[in-house]
Formats: structure tokens, sequence, C-alpha cells
């Protein structure tokens, strides 16, 4: 007699997929983007496919308005001055405290959620090799181990480099959806797929 496959931690519950059904209440396909009241909740098909949803993967989804970037050129050019390098450092903290957040639960099938799962494993296995390689590195270019086990510069250098192809693949993994919009009502969301656009209602004043 087979045995049943081991449940998956991360999924969500079938029965919660199931509740959620077609239901695309509080929100509508607004060209490429969705938009979706605050409060509402994606039905039980893929964002990315409109296939039938095997999990739910909560992101959080943050916005700067527009405004805050042109209040933010006037300072790159006062920093150039001696004694305000300052600003370089404080003016991206505010912006960061400026912008807008929200968390949203996109429903996913089970290839798309395999491609969350794949950016888990990669940041994990990631920090694994490269922060003993970057300690290596560092170490090599300072006076912490003995010349004959020291990295060549050049090698070192390369190891730091390694940074940057890690980041953009985990990052390209996890980028699902991004918002184009966040207000105290709504959330413009970009990134669905055009399966999942199509199966949404038209915004409120084009509906008859």
């Amino acid at each position: 007699m087979s045995l049943p496959p081991p449940a998956n931690p991360y999924a969500a519950p079938a029965a919660d997929l199931e509740a959620a059904g077609d239901d695309a209440g509080g929100m509508w396909r607004d060209g490429k983007d969705l938009v979706m009241a605050r409060e509402a909740r994606l039905p039980g098909r893929c964002v990315r496919c409109n296939g039938a949803a095997r999990a739910r993967h909560a992101v959080t989804l943050s916005w700067l308005p527009p405004a805050w970037y042109a209040a933010y050129l006037p300072v790159l050019l006062v920093a150039v001055e001696p004694g305000a390098i300052i600003a370089l450092v404080v003016a991206p903290m505010v912006l960061a405290l400026a912008r807008r957040r929200a968390q949203v639960e996109l429903a996913l099938c089970a290839r798309h959620h395999r491609r969350v799962e794949l950016a888990a494993r990669l940041h994990r296995w990631g920090l694994a090799l490269l922060v003993p390689l970057f300690v290596y590195a560092f170490a090599s270019i300072g006076e912490g181990i003995p010349h004959a086990w020291r990295l060549a510069p050049p090698w070192a250098m390369a190891s730091f480099a390694l940074a940057i192809p890690w980041g953009i693949a985990i990052g390209l993994l996890r980028r699902l959806a991004s918002a184009r919009r966040i207000d105290a009502a709504a959330l413009r969301i970009r990134g669905c797929g055009e399966a999942f656009l199509a199966s949404l209602p038209p915004p409120p004043a084009h509906r008859g």
C-alpha cells in the first residue's frame, strides 16, 4: 500500500483556497494593472497564469509617492557641498520611512509556488556558501591569515562580486508583483498574468 505524499508545511490549507473560489469582489482590471480594495482577498486562482491555486504567498508591497523623489533631487545637489555629505545618508532613511506598505496574499499554482520555494532555497544556500567565502576573502585582503593561504586580490574581489548575480537571481524569482500605487482605500498592482487579468471585471465606471 502506497503512503500519501508528505504535507507541504508552506502551503495554505486546501479549504482556504477552495473557499476563496472565483470571487473577485472588491477588485477589477484597469489596463495591465490589478486594482483591489485593501480588505479584498484574491480569488483561488494563480495571479500569474490563472490556474488553480495550490498555495498562498504573502508579500509586502511598497510604494513611494513621486513627490518624494522630486524632493530628493535638491538634496543630491546640496550634498556635493563640503559638510553636507550627511544628507546622502539621512535622505534615503527618510524616503524609506515615507514609503507606503501593504501586505497581500498572492494565490499561486503549484508551478509558480515552486519558483518562490526555489528563491527561498537559493537564499539559504547562498548565505551558507557566500558568508564564509566573504570572510575568507576579507581576511585575505588584510593580515588575518598566513600569506600562503590568502586569495590573490583579484580573486578576493571576484568573491565579493558573486553577491551581485546571487541577489539579482533571488530578486527575479521573488518578484511576482509590484505596487504602482498604494493609498488608504486601494492598491494598484502590476505583474499579474494576462489570463488572470482577463478573468476580472472592468473598472466600476465601465460597467453597465
